[in-house]
């Protein structure tokens, strides 16, 4: 049996694409193990929200699960910051791993952030965003982006007349990104359009265009959706087969903590393997566990109606 108790912040735009993909992908790693009679039937995920609850009941149902001995690794997924909750899991010893940028190090051998921080998010905001960028949309889910403050959609649209705005930075939801976008290019303004991984979603690329063509966005993990890799392939159509959707943020990667997950099979060996850093591969970039180094976010824009990695005009020439 392998349980994976996963941490989860329901309240962003189009949850399942950008918050649940990481932690359905590592559940899609189980069933393919089940399939495969490696692991017991009753394996797989159980999930706590943490959107919008007390913080005290995050923590207890936290508890709850890391007394069951079956558990072996939590996921936190996209746009958490529950450090009292993760934790709870690391004083029971069950392994962490967070696809999360936000909250600082937890400073355990049992915890381990697997993608850039929100520090490292800002920062490619900043080399993308020009000196003087105007920032829209502030959330407690998105990284503390430098730049003066505009508000909502409408007024990032009116600053994107300014000629001293040398880009709008969107740090909201989809919903946002698209009017933005289409106001924006209603008014002929040629100011760019950079947005977080809130609104990084396929909606923005297809509703959208054509104005939202060009829109630049800071992700975590580049999509492995266009890769012409065997393995990412093979992912793309088993989780799309899955879930009827493509894979959404950070979800190769994790399938590849899942197949990894299953293959140490006990909390006591994935917590050696976690002191010891194993680079774990993915069907798109791998997980080095022995980086503490900040990592570098990623960055795509959108090119008719796709989102490809920024700089990429052809999507048949993607490859992780």
């Amino acid at each position: 049996m392998l349980k994976i108790a996963v941490l989860q912040n329901g309240d962003v735009e189009d949850p399942v694409e950008l918050v649940s993909s990481p932690a359905l992908a590592v559940g899609l790693a189980i069933e393919h193990a089940e399939a495969r009679g490696e692991l017991a039937s009753d394996s797989g995920l159980w999930f706590v929200e943490t959107a919008g609850e007390d913080p005290d009941a995050v923590v207890a149902a936290a508890g709850e699960l890391a007394m069951d001995p079956s558990f072996v690794a939590a996921v936190v997924t996209p746009f958490v910051d529950a450090p009292a909750a993760e934790r709870v899991f690391g004083e029971a010893g069950i392994p962490v791993f967070s696809f999360s940028g936000l909250g600082g190090d937890q400073g355990a051998t049992t915890w381990r952030r697997v993608v850039p921080t929100a520090a490292a998010e800002a920062a490619a905001f900043g080399r993308l965003a020009g000196d003087e960028p105007c920032v829209a949309g502030r959330t407690a889910t998105a990284p503390p982006v430098a730049g003066r403050d505009v508000g909502g959609p409408t007024d990032a649209v009116i600053a994107g007349r300014d000629t001293g705005c040398t880009a709008v930075v969107w740090l909201g939801g989809a919903d946002g990104a698209l009017a933005i976008a289409r106001g924006l290019d209603a008014q002929g303004s040629d100011v760019p359009l950079l947005v977080g991984a809130a609104a990084r979603s396929v909606r923005v690329a297809t509703e959208g265009s054509p104005a939202s063509v060009g829109t630049t966005a800071v992700v975590p993990c580049r999509s492995v959706d266009v890769s012409t890799e065997r393995d990412a392939r093979r992912f793309v159509h088993a989780y799309q087969a899955a879930h009827g959707v493509p894979p959404g943020l950070c979800a190769a990667e994790g399938y590849g903590l899942g197949r990894w997950l299953v293959a140490q099979g006990t909390r006591g060996a994935i917590a050696r393997a976690l002191a010891i850093g194993e680079v774990i591969p993915t069907p798109s970039t791998p997980i080095d566990l022995a980086v503490v180094a900040e990592a570098d976010a990623a960055v795509e824009q959108i090119v008719g109606v796709r989102w490809l990695p920024l700089g990429t005009t052809d999507p048949s020439a993607v490859a992780p």
